[in-house]
C-alpha cells in the first residue's frame, strides 16, 4: 500500500534546526489521515506515494513552514497580568483575551522581562526557523468507514 489521500499514515520523525539541535521527536509513531490539513501541506506532499518503511528527509523554509517572526505578535504586559507575575524568561504563558467569540486563550512564551513588565512573544514556537524532518512511514492503512464520516481517527492504537 502507498500513500494517498484519505489513508491514514503512522509516522515516526524527528525535528532537528540548523545546529542539528532536537526540536521534536515522536516517541511513538503517530497517526494522521492524509488530506485533512492535520499537517504542513509540504509534509503530504512529500509523503504521497511512499510505502511503508520508506524514510523522508526534508528541509523547509519558514515560508513553507510555520511562518516568519511577526514583531506585531511580541507585546509587552505589565506583570500583574500574568497567571504568575515571578515567571522566568522562556515560561509558556496562556492569556485570556476578548475576543468577537467571547474569551479565548491566548498562548505565547516570555522573552524578556523588567521590573514591571515582560515581554511576549506570540508567534509560533518554530517560526522564522528552517526546519529539517527526517520522517520513517511506519504503516498505511485505509480510513475505516467511521473515520471516513467524521474525519477523526477512529483507531489511536492501531500499531499496539
Amino acid at each position: 500500500m502507498i500513500v494517498a489521500k484519505n489513508t491514514v499514515v503512522y509516522i515516526a520523525f524527528t525535528i532537528t534546526d540548523n545546529n542539528s539541535n532536537i526540536l521534536d521527536k515522536t516517541q511513538c509513531p503517530l497517526p494522521v489521515i492524509i488530506g485533512q490539513n492535520h499537517m504542513l501541506p509540504v509534509i503530504e506532499s512529500a509523503l504521497i506515494g511512499h510505502s511503508a518503511n520508506a524514510c523522508i528527509t526534508l528541509t523547509i523554509d519558514p515560508h513553507e513552514g510555520f511562518g516568519m517572526v511577526n514583531a506585531a505578535r511580541i507585546i509587552t504586559v505589565p506583570l500583574n497580568q500574568l497567571p504568575d507575575p515571578n515567571s522566568p524568561i522562556n515560561t509558556e504563558v496562556i492569556l485570556p483575551m476578548d475576543t468577537n467569540t467571547g474569551t479565548q486563550p491566548l498562548y505565547g512564551r516570555i522573552i524578556a522581562r523588567s521590573t514591571n513588565t515582560a515581554q511576549i512573544d506570540f508567534n509560533h514556537p518554530l517560526a522564522g526557523k528552517q526546519l529539517h524532518y527526517t520522517i520513517t512511514i511506519c504503516d498505511i492503512r485505509n480510513q475505516t468507514p467511521e473515520e471516513i464520516d467524521t474525519g477523526l481517527l477512529a483507531d489511536w492504537a492501531h500499531l499496539d
